[in-house]
């Protein structure tokens, strides 16, 4: 009887194990749901979907928080980029390759090294959904600068007395 709790124990861990989202079904939203792509080395927002179909679309969000298809100026044609990971957790997206360095239903925390500069970068994919309001990019920022005091770090060893 022992021997079969146990067995029925191993069998159900491996099962719930086994229920964990891969990235790739992470990526691929509802669609009601966008993801904000987020590099601290830029002030701006962009949001994507990635298809099922492994091409992403490109949006940008109204100034009533709507999403709406990113349609460049000028002469300019957006094109829907191809993306893919590989089993290594290496997403290719957007002419760069990064590193999936954790992930949730919520939140993608990449990894990259730009060709060019050699300079070496985190960027943040965060799920919003649609209707939800959004922040501007520098909000935070903002806020730390006009209320300084709710900021302070009472009696923290790296401040002075």
């Amino acid at each position: 009887m022992k021997t079969k709790l146990y067995f029925l124990f191993i069998l159900t861990l491996l099962a719930s194990c086994n229920n964990e989202k891969t990235i790739e079904e992470i990526l691929i939203a509802h669609p009601d749901e966008y993801w904000t792509y987020y590099n601290p080395n830029s002030g701006d927002f962009t949001y994507y979907k990635f298809n099922e179909n492994k091409f992403t679309e490109r949006y940008v969000r109204d100034s009533i928080n709507n999403f709406l298809k990113y349609k460049p100026s000028g002469h300019v044609v957006e094109v829907s980029q191809r993306w893919s990971v590989s089993k290594d957790s290496i997403l290719r997206f957007n002419g760069f390759v990064y590193d999936v360095v954790n992930y949730n239903e919520n939140t993608v925390v990449l990894y990259f090294k730009d060709l060019n500069t050699k300079e070496e970068r985190m960027v943040f994919l965060t799920k919003e959904k649609a209707g939800s309001p959004r922040q501007y990019s520098d909000y935070y920022y903002e806020r730390r600068i006009t209320q300084p005091e709710k900021y302070k770090v009472p009696n923290a060893w790296w401040t002075s007395k």
